[in-house]
């Protein structure tokens, strides 16, 4: 299995635990097993692991990571998400997004509704200034 399929099914089981959104049928063959195998506390270790090994790489997974991190909903890896965005700036943009995202689950503002896809430029902005007010 990639490792974007994993921390796809990681975020379905975090999110569904800390949510209490059923989003199970999502899941299709050995999905179901992995999903049932671990706890959403596994997979958000696994998450941070893989983040904390890959913030100077450009894969699709890492963004995953970070989306299913986020779906914690938890103030915890507020500094890992300022990493991953003091890191990948310049280099990785939907990472950053991503863990700008992950912020703002639990409540702080970071984009102001500006948007990856018909912004880039604003969303860079928008995270570097969300640097400078945290001190990194």
């Amino acid at each position: 299995m990639k490792p974007e399929d994993f921390f796809r099914v990681a975020m379905l089981k975090i999110e569904h635990c800390r949510t209490n959104i059923d989003n199970t049928d999502l899941l299709w063959g050995d999905e179901v097993a992995l999903f049932n195998q671990h706890s959403a506390e596994e997979f958000e270790q696994a998450a941070l692991k893989y983040i904390n090994e890959n913030t100077i790489a450009d894969t699709k997974a890492l963004g995953t990571a970070i989306f299913a991190l986020g779906k914690s909903h938890d103030r915890q890896f507020h500094p890992v998400y300022l990493k991953v965005i003091r890191a990948l700036i310049n280099s990785d943009l939907n990472a950053c997004y991503q863990a700008a995202i992950a912020i703002e689950n639990f409540g702080e503002q970071v984009l102001f509704s500006a948007d990856l896809l018909t912004s880039p430029e604003e969303v860079k902005s928008r995270l570097a200034e969300h640097l400078v007010k945290n001190g990194v």
